[in-house]
């Protein structure tokens, strides 16, 4: 059993960058999809993913965080999330593993980005958590809500 200080999160990566979002908002894991795409939206939208009957927009998560894109293929990863009632997809390089992680060693970072809402000391390195609120506001009129979900 884990200790109730543990915050469970689906970790993940970009570039040599280790991400997280909570296991709270992950609904599940997906290979590509065909997408449609959307005339006029930002580069980061790649288009919108039939998912189970509900359209929801696949977002590049490399390009939200200024890094380059890379090629989207079949065997490109997206995170299927939700946050409130919005569902939508986020491509990353590579998805790790479900994680229990001491939230003693949190820290949030409150003004000092827009899409990273806290990090901690990881393997060596430093874990991301990644702010869906700022995704959800920025994207606003791309996202259709879900229902009855």
């Amino acid at each position: 059993m884990m200790p109730s200080s543990d915050i469970i999160a689906l970790t993940f990566q970009l570039g040599e960058q280790q991400y997280a979002i909570t296991l709270d908002h992950v609904v599940e894991v997906n290979a590509m999809v065909e997408l449609a795409t959307i005339p006029d939206a930002p580069a980061e939208i790649l288009g919108m993913a039939n998912r189970h009957g509900h359209l929801i927009p696949i977002i590049d998560l490399r390009q939200v965080l200024g890094m380059s894109p890379l090629p989207v293929g079949l065997n490109t990863l997206f995170i299927v999330v939700q946050y409130g009632a919005t569902l939508f997809g986020l491509v990353v390089d590579d998805v790790h593993r479900v994680e229990y992680l001491p939230s003693k060693q949190l820290q949030r970072t409150d003004g000092w980005g827009k899409y990273i809402e806290a990090m901690m000391s990881y393997q060596g390195g430093t874990m991301q958590f990644i702010g869906l609120s700022s995704l959800v506001a920025r994207y606003a009129g791309t996202f259709l809500k879900a229902e009855g979900l």
